[in-house]
């Protein structure tokens, strides 16, 4: 049996694939990794430092421990997304790319079939919370951003350069096994709560409540809002799930499960 090791854990989806036929897939496709073997890049790791499990409108990256988070999480921040906005700017409507994009680390096992782990598993609920998805919706970058509370407290809350902390949100992502507290790149103040608010939510709407922008009647923080439910015991995405099992060797992303399977860094 092999022994779970530590990886640093990237996950990306692209925005609305299931809305393009598949000549526009197959240009997105290529797109989603020519700009993520380019971030990946820049953060000073080779294509033999991570490997690949694509998943059809996105792709997740396991990449060694020795590449840099600091740097991972600055390629992620600023070089991808205006790598992405640069090509959509002369790409057709049905060519352009919006990414959501999540940041963990954690033990992974990797056998013939591909990587499996809670901490994997938790790392596509946050992919799939409704709070990164409404902030890409909301905002006009071409990516959106989400760290786990380990990410956060390792290398948010310490202000390295072109990281900065007050631009994340504290959210609680709603999951079958429980919430789980992360932290969302928001400098558009798209959720509108002040940073290190908590938030609540789930499920795949980002119209829903946390998607209402301040200001508006009945969002938050306005006169006569409804108040924002918390969870009694958030559990932290930091280490294993504190409830519930894991996925069996199958990941989970959302509301569905997905068996991965091996594709490593091209070239």
């Amino acid at each position: 049996m092999n022994e779970p090791v530590y990886r640093t854990i990237l996950l990306f989806d692209i925005e609305g694939s299931g809305l393009r036929d598949d000549v526009e897939k197959r240009v997105v496709r290529r797109t989603l990794y020519e700009v993520v073997h380019a971030a990946l890049s820049s953060a000073g790791a080779e294509r033999t430092r991570y490997r690949t499990e694509d998943r059809g409108d996105g792709v997740f990256l396991l990449v060694d421990p020795s590449v840099s988070k600091p740097r991972l999480l600055h390629a992620l921040l600023h070089s991808l997304p205006e790598d992405l906005a640069d090509r959509n700017r002369v790409a057709s409507p049905g060519a352009r790319v919006r990414l959501r994009t999540v940041l963990h680390g954690g033990e992974v096992t990797l056998d013939e079939h591909g990587a499996l782990g809670r901490d994997l598993d938790a790392a596509f609920r946050l992919l799939d919370g409704a709070e990164l998805r409404a902030v890409l919706a909301g905002s006009p970058s071409a990516a959106a951003v989400c760290v786990s509370a380990a990410v956060h407290d390792g290398v948010v809350r310490h202000g390295h350069r072109g990281i900065d902390p007050a631009a994340f949100r504290q959210v609680s992502v709603a999951a079958k096994e429980g919430p789980l507290t992360a932290w969302v790149h928001d400098p558009s103040g798209v959720l509108g709560d002040a940073p290190g608010t908590a938030r609540t939510g789930g499920g795949r709407d980002p119209q829903g409540p946390q998607a209402v922008p301040a200001g508006t009647p009945g969002a938050p923080g306005t006169p006569g809002a409804p108040e924002t439910p918390r969870p009694e015991v958030p559990h932290t995405v930091g280490g294993n799930w504190v409830n519930g099992a894991g996925a069996g060797g199958d990941v989970v992303g959302g509301d569905r499960t997905t068996t991965t399977h091996h594709h490593y860094g091209r070239g």
